[in-house]
């Protein structure tokens, strides 16, 4: 049994697939994401850093709130589902898409110095 506690669009998904493949499985959202109408400013010159589907719909839903040439920086993304609904809004300058956070983390370590001299721009939510 396991046991989803994505949020409720998302946990479906899952739970579809895992039925699918005959694996038991339980939902229970323990997150709920709200969110806001905000203008998302990112420097033209920023590489930008995302790793989660969630800023994706963020991204989505302000669309009209976006920097000028938002969708033309480098995208550096966790996930191939983050990269898939990047590039279903527009984004399509992806220059690396990390399997999870502890890869990208060492792509960043091993390149420290390239990191140390461009701006990266993290775009996450926050808990209240």
């Amino acid at each position: 049994m396991i046991l989803i506690t994505r949020p409720h669009d998302e946990a479906q998904i899952l739970s579809s697939k895992l039925n699918k493949i005959g694996i038991k499985n339980f939902i229970e959202s323990i997150l709920h994401v709200k969110f806001r109408k905000q203008k998302i400013f990112v420097s033209e010159d920023s590489l930008v850093l995302i790793s989660s589907i969630q800023a994706v719909k963020a991204i989505s839903l302000n669309s009209n709130n976006l920097s000028k040439n938002f969708k033309q920086n480098e995208f550096i993304v966790i996930g191939d589902q983050v990269a898939k609904n990047l590039r279903k809004i527009g984004v399509n300058n992806i220059k690396k898409t990390f399997i999870d956070s502890n890869h990208c983390l060492q792509e960043i370590k091993n390149n420290l110095k390239y990191y140390k001299k461009i701006k990266v721009c993290y775009l996450t939510g926050n808990q209240t």
